[in-house]
């Protein structure tokens, strides 16, 4: 057993490196990522050994993620699709399991261990942007010379595709939006690490490279919601630093207020006629016509929502296609909720109703209480992270997307490596390393 966990401490590095190379290369590879990562994270622990109550402590954090994943098994029986519900609700409840206990592993890691898997990681996030910014400036030419040489491996929609004579010359830009997404995820944690728990010269210059990069990227990118929520990011970050517990008060405030405030927002904004304001993309007044539907019709199932998925089941009838066609050929966006909200805490007024509601602007406000007793300035980048990503979800994907939910436990525990990193060795042990 000595053995098996010598060679797992050993595959921590090259493991950490790739972890966010292949989903910035391949965002869909969240899933297997999250999975394989916390799992040899946990099973090191145990050989260690560690005990497996202290991995699953039953705290706050701990409490209101198993909360909630229970409610969704309730939630799932009157859903439209109850079989797909239960499975999300099922993957819920795992991808929770695993990234707490993987958190709980690591913040017990030597500060050793924690700065070589860190490399790893921030090296591979580097990497990540190296292959983004080629394929934004090579029109994705590494994506179509895999698709023109493997059909197997050309995605089922191929909206946007230049296909002439059976070779596909050009793919649009915002194939790349996930891609795009999971880089500003990881790109916080990864600072983190090269800036405070590594340090040096070297370290601070691909810091610097990482940063703007990653801007460079975003801007270059067809990814509206990364493009806002990189700037947010980074005025939290500032004013953490300056002022640090009015930050985290300032977030945590808006983490909540966004699930008070979102029906009536996106009422108004409808209201005011801003699904017909010209300055706006045409994504995103589509995005303020289906919000405004949804909010409309939260009040069908105010205390429970209407089920997990059925939104998508719902919008899957003939009748509703039909509509969403035929409104597209005119230019516009039909009236109706589509697949998804495009807002999660719009969603989950939607589906899950007040009660889901409670238990996940609860869960957030106890990982922002995890947060908001970090030191100083570990807490300023963990916070410009949370801002980030709970921007992403005020108008990307639906909140059911295994890669996403997937994606959301990933950076918890790029941050606990981070933040493990970037404790002080004893004086002895850093002289000699």
């Amino acid at each position: 057993m000595r053995n098996f966990a010598t060679k797992l401490a050993v595959a921590l590095p090259p493991l950490f490196f790739l972890a966010p190379l292949l989903c910035i290369i391949a965002p869909r590879l969240t899933v297997t990522t999250l999975v394989v990562l916390a799992s040899v994270v946990i099973v090191l622990a145990l050989l260690e050994g560690t005990k497996l109550r202290e991995l699953f402590k039953l705290d706050l954090t701990f409490v209101l993620l198993i909360a909630a994943g229970a409610y969704l098994f309730v939630n799932a029986t009157w859903s439209a699709d109850s079989e797909r519900a239960l499975g999300k609700a099922a993957v819920f409840l795992l991808f929770a399991v695993l990234t707490y206990g993987s958190v709980r592993a690591l913040i017990e890691w030597p500060v050793q261990r924690a700065k070589a898997a860190g490399m790893g990681f921030a090296l591979g996030t580097t990497f990540g942007l190296a292959f983004l910014l080629f394929e934004l400036a090579t029109h994705q030419w590494l994506a179509r010379t895999v698709y023109n040489n493997f059909s197997f491996a050309v995605p089922h929609g191929t909206k946007g595709f230049v296909i002439r004579h059976g070779e596909i010359r050009r793919i649009p830009t915002f194939e790349l939006n996930r891609d795009v997404g999971v880089l500003l995820i990881s790109l916080w944690p990864a600072l983190l690490y090269l800036f405070v728990a590594r340090g040096g010269r070297v370290c601070q210059a691909l810091g610097t490279i990482l940063a703007v990069g990653s801007a460079i990227a975003i801007y270059a990118s067809a990814h509206d919601t990364s493009q806002i929520a990189l700037p947010i990011s980074l005025i939290v970050f500032a004013v953490a630093l300056a002022w640090p517990r009015g930050a985290w008060l300032g977030v945590t405030a808006a983490w909540c207020l966004a699930f008070a405030l979102v029906i009536p927002l996106a009422v108004s904004a409808f209201n005011n006629g801003l699904h017909e304001a010209e300055w706006i993309p045409y994504s995103g007044r589509a995005r303020i016509i289906l919000w405004a539907y949804t909010a409309e019709d939260v009040h069908k199932a105010p205390i429970g929502g209407i089920g997990i998925s059925t939104t998508r089941a719902e919008s899957a009838k003939p009748k509703l296609r039909a509509k969403s066609q035929e409104a597209k050929k005119k230019g516009s966006y039909a009236w109706y909720a589509g697949p998804h909200a495009h807002n999660e805490y719009l969603q989950t007024w939607y589906e899950l109703g007040v009660i889901g509601v409670i238990l996940f602007m609860a869960a957030g406000a106890a990982i922002l209480g995890v947060i908001g007793r970090l030191a100083s300035p570990n807490r300023a980048f963990m916070l410009a992270h949370f801002a980030a990503f709970a921007t992403i979800s005020a108008s990307g994907w639906g909140m059911w997307q295994t890669w996403l939910m997937a994606l959301a436990g990933l950076p918890a525990i790029y941050g606990a490596l981070a933040v493990v990193a970037a404790r002080k060795l004893p004086a002895a042990t850093e002289a000699q390393s």
